[in-house]
């Protein structure tokens, strides 16, 4: 009777998963490109640094999640950022924390149209935390602005056509972003 008692729990531990399997995990560096860089703004828009970054995109079953982890230990159990988007694009997920789309854009590069998604991240009982996320299918995020602490928390610098696109929303007056020029030299 004990044995099959353990058997019956060893068998419902190994038949459970938790999450969804990854299906195809692919990598900035698969598609071309090795590194990301997110720079990093303080107040004033002066520049507090760079974080390298290699991008991992798993296909879930219904959404894709993508996993900014340091460039220099890209298997290590380290990520700066972790975004899921649902298929039909009507949430992304911050670290599971759901953020709604709020508007849609589509910039034009060298002839090529891309459509920039604009999502919004507010923890419910939480302060200064309030985000407006810029998303492209292409790359992954663009742009994360902290709207609570008034301050650029990150550009996704992908490649000349993502710095055009993330200079492209900057200076979109529709966008409702403040006055931002950077003081990076």
């Amino acid at each position: 009777m004990k044995s099959t008692y353990i058997l019956s729990i060893i068998i419902i531990l190994f038949s459970c998963q938790s999450g969804t399997k990854d299906q195809n995990i692919q990598t900035v560096e698969d598609a071309g490109n090795s590194t990301v860089f997110i720079k990093r703004y303080g107040s004033r828009s002066e520049l507090k640094g760079i974080d390298s970054a290699v991008l991992k995109v798993a296909e879930l079953d219904n959404s894709k999640r993508y996993q900014y982890v340091p460039y220099d230990k890209p298997d290590a159990n380290i990520t700066y950022y972790e975004f899921k988007i649902l298929e039909n694009e009507d949430s992304l997920y911050f670290y599971e924390a759901p953020c709604p789309l709020i508007d849609t854009a589509i910039y034009s590069v060298n002839n090529k149209d891309y459509k920039v998604l604009k999502y919004y991240y507010d923890v419910e009982n939480s302060v200064d935390e309030e985000s407006v996320i810029y998303f492209t299918d292409k790359y992954g995020v663009l742009i994360i602005f902290n709207e609570g602490w008034y301050i650029m928390e990150g550009i996704f610098d992908y490649d000349e056509i993502s710095k055009q696109l993330a200079n492209m929303i900057l200076s979109d007056s529709t966008q409702s972003f403040p006055v931002w020029e950077s003081n990076e030299n």
